[in-house]
């Protein structure tokens, strides 16, 4: 023991002669900045204005003030006496108000210099988007840099975003689906100089960065959801500017990706649901439902919402998502690829109280039809084509003057859904109540773009392809 408190003594000595030369070299520097403090304030106050100069030398005289209040009332020597080791029998009060006002000053004279330069972060210009320009098809889908948005009214919102979907509505938009409704709505909303290229994406999830002034329900900061129509701008980039009622909460179980998988098909699920096919908790039950195609992102969800309306499910499906279909509650599954699959299903007795085709098309359709029971209801749970695709130079200019008479009178909504934040939010909670599950298939990067795409057009997906922009 002996040896070990004479190890520590030589310890203490060695800091005790390191810490009083740093004192005098401190003392050294003291004096040299209060010689040339003058010289060089009066430098400052040269490229600052007099009101600045002014309030940091009331702040300077207060400052020097308290401290002369402190070395009458304060023995400072006791922090170091009283502490857990004796320093130094020399470092006195004196010292301690030296290294004090050397502290002082220095943090004063830095305050001058950085209210003289002002220099700030420049912000973020640039962002990567998935988009198209020639609306030739998949082919022409790129990953490209271009501006990021800017908030434009005061109820829209600035999204960072994590991870969004891709649905098959894309694919069509790529081939110039809405193209010219967009186009108009695009000329009047003013949130992008031209209408190409188009960003691609219905849904998204991410981080709220700014707010308009308008905006109540969001603060920066907080975790959100939103699904766009097919006919605005879409969402697969890294910032989108998103009006307020079209965002959500996201469900607080879930992370982006699997948020995403739910936003967009969620809200075309439960209009058809609740909306076309006018089903709910007092008419639903025992009901006979037949959802066409149901390994896709929407019958995913609808299966689950009907199973929570206590209704009888069949559904035609891919063979390899059989288990996944009865684990979400249906009742019967038929795969998509028995052979002649037409027949068979129109050979069966039963009809359907409700079919929802999710497919689209007119053969779909067709087929659904003569599935459907004669009080039945069909329900295309696909966006329905677009007559203004295909207008020519007359009817397109009438269509512009209605666009434009009615986007002036106040329409928001020009899609076959009304997308609100309203039905993402009902969704939100029977996530986070359990009652349902989102169905991912694949993540991709956004620089994997083209095969996410190609895995959508396939038809072979099981849920959703989603987009991750998180680096």
């Amino acid at each position: 023991m002996d040896e070990v408190g004479f190890h520590l003594s030589q310890c203490l000595d060695s800091l005790q002669i390191i810490f009083n030369n740093l004192v005098h070299s401190g003392k050294i520097v003291l004096q040299n900045v209060r010689d040339n403090s003058q010289m060089v304030l009066v430098q400052i106050q040269g490229c600052l204005p007099s009101s600045y100069f002014s309030t940091f030398h009331s702040f300077l005289q207060t400052l020097l003030h308290s401290l002369q209040q402190l070395r009458q009332n304060i023995n400072a020597s006791f922090y170091f006496y009283r502490g857990p080791f004796v320093l130094a029998d020399t470092f006195n009060r004196t010292n301690a108000i030296s290294a004090t006002l050397g502290l002082v000053c220095g943090t004063g004279i830095g305050l001058v210099i950085g209210l003289c330069l002002q220099y700030s972060c420049a912000p973020v210009s640039s962002m990567k988007a998935i988009g198209c320009m020639n609306m030739s098809g998949i082919e022409d889908i790129t990953l490209d840099d271009t501006a990021v948005p800017s908030i434009l009214y005061s109820d829209q919102i600035l999204v960072k975003v994590f991870a969004g979907s891709i649905d098959a509505v894309d694919i069509r938009i790529a081939s110039g689906y809405a193209s010219t409704l967009r186009r108009l709505l695009t000329r009047q909303s003013h949130n992008t100089k031209t209408h190409v290229p188009v960003i691609l994406g219905r849904d998204c999830a991410g981080v709220v960065v700014e707010v308009g002034s308008a905006v109540s329900k969001f603060e920066i900061g907080d975790e959100v959801w939103s699904a766009v129509p097919t006919h605005s701008q879409g969402v697969l980039a890294e910032y989108v500017v998103l009006r307020e009622d079209l965002v959500s909460k996201k469900p607080k179980t879930l992370s982006f990706e699997d948020s995403v998988s739910l936003a967009y098909s969620g809200s075309i699920a439960w209009d058809s649901i609740f909306h076309k096919a006018d089903l709910n908790t007092s008419n639903a039950e025992n009901k006979k439902i037949l959802i066409h195609c149901a390994s896709t992102g929407v019958g995913c969800i609808l299966i689950q919402l009907c199973r929570l309306l206590d209704t009888h499910i069949t559904v035609t499906c891919l063979s390899r998502a059989v288990q996944v279909m009865l684990g979400f509650g249906a009742s019967k599954c038929i795969p998509l690829e028995t052979p002649d699959l037409e027949e068979q299903l129109i050979k069966q007795r039963s009809r359907y109280d409700v079919v929802f085709n999710c497919r689209g098309g007119t053969e779909a359709h067709q087929l659904c039809l003569q599935l459907c029971s004669k009080q039945g209801k069909v329900v295309s749970a696909v966006p329905p084509r677009l007559k203004s695709d295909s207008l020519g130079f007359l009817l397109g200019m009438f269509y512009s003057l209605y666009v434009n008479m009615f986007y002036v009178l106040g329409r928001t909504s020009w899609d076959h859904v009304r997308f609100s934040y309203t039905i993402l939010d009902q969704i939100s909670n029977l996530v986070d109540s359990g009652h349902l599950r989102p169905v991912v298939g694949n993540i991709f990067k956004p620089q994997d773009h083209q095969k996410a795409f190609h895995i959508v057009d396939s038809n072979q997906a099981i849920g959703k392809t989603v987009i991750n922009f998180v680096r």
